[in-house]
């Protein structure tokens, strides 16, 4: 499995329950995942970057922006929790 980054900025107008149903969502089709901060992600799927976009657009509007990297064994955080960074030490 590969692991992703993946990152979003809902665009106005966007409420806190926009944020709450897709992260609902991507805890509900990603078995493994850890979340450093509100709208950052990193999972882990056997899918391509592609494929994990077309499952996520489909949760979007036509004004929000999503990224969706694959990452490597090198990174570095900073204030980030250690439930988070060691999810990192044990998926990336």
């Amino acid at each position: 499995m590969k692991t992703f980054f993946i990152s979003y900025d809902l665009g106005v107008p966007e409420s806190y329950s926009d944020y709450v149903k897709l992260s609902d969502y991507l805890k509900s089709i990603f078995g493994a995942w850890a979340r450093p901060v509100k709208s950052d992600w990193m999972v882990k799927s056997d899918l391509t970057a592609a494929n994990i976009r077309d499952l996520i657009m489909s949760k979007l509007d036509s004004n929000d922006k999503l990224i969706i990297i694959e990452v490597s064994k090198d990174w570095a955080t900073y204030n980030i929790s250690s439930e988070v960074t060691e999810w990192m030490k044990n998926n990336l």
